[in-house]
């Protein structure tokens, strides 16, 4: 029983510790830390809010989302086309919504860190229209457990090749210099 205690008590700190340990690895803290808004590893509209001022700090003004119907959901099953997935961003190619579902059994075995990482994937997709990246580790192919600091790593290098590359997109400036763009005019 202590073993199971101390266990259980140890993976709760694990868990709880994830955004504290970003921010610390970030260098914000208290009121400066956006993702300590995040309330927990399924708050999946305090995660696309830490998605959108992590691109304020790069100048790239996604505020323009929250004007757009927005579904962030947990399903039993996520599908498209027959094929069922662990996480699909049905808002890609359309800028006017963001729709975004996680598979359940994927999501709930993930870190919270890990469900960070697949968010910002997965916004990849949609908000930025991106596809997979063969360019390196990025948020846009990275799969496996990740830290704090290797999530700031990938996210800093999506949004800093965002704010140098200079595409249009829904009237706002879309970049990205180190993964494919979806060729939104053929489908998905």
């Amino acid at each position: 029983m202590k073993y199971f205690v101390l266990l259980m008590v140890g993976v709760l700190f694990f868990a709880s510790c994830d955004t504290e340990d970003l921010c610390d690895v970030a260098g914000l803290h208290g009121g400066d830390c956006y993702y300590n808004r995040i309330q927990n590893g399924n708050d999946l509209r305090g995660m696309l809010d830490a998605f959108v001022e992590d691109a304020a700090q790069y100048d790239i003004d996604l505020s323009y989302v929250y004007r757009y119907p927005i579904s962030l959901t947990i399903r039993n099953d996520v599908m498209y086309n027959g094929y069922h997935y662990g996480a699909l961003a049905y808002g890609r190619c359309d800028d006017e919504r963001v729709e975004i579902a996680f598979e359940r059994t994927t999501w709930d075995y993930l870190s919270n860190m890990d469900k960070l990482r697949v968010m910002y994937h997965e916004l990849g997709h949609d908000i930025f229209n991106l596809d997979h990246s063969d360019h390196g580790p990025a948020i846009m192919n990275y799969s496996g457990n990740i830290s704090a600091r290797e999530f700031l790593s990938l996210k800093d290098k999506m949004f800093r090749g965002i704010a140098t590359d200079g595409r249009e997109f829904s009237g706002h400036v879309k970049r990205y210099d180190v993964a494919q763009y979806t060729a939104c005019q053929y489908g998905w």
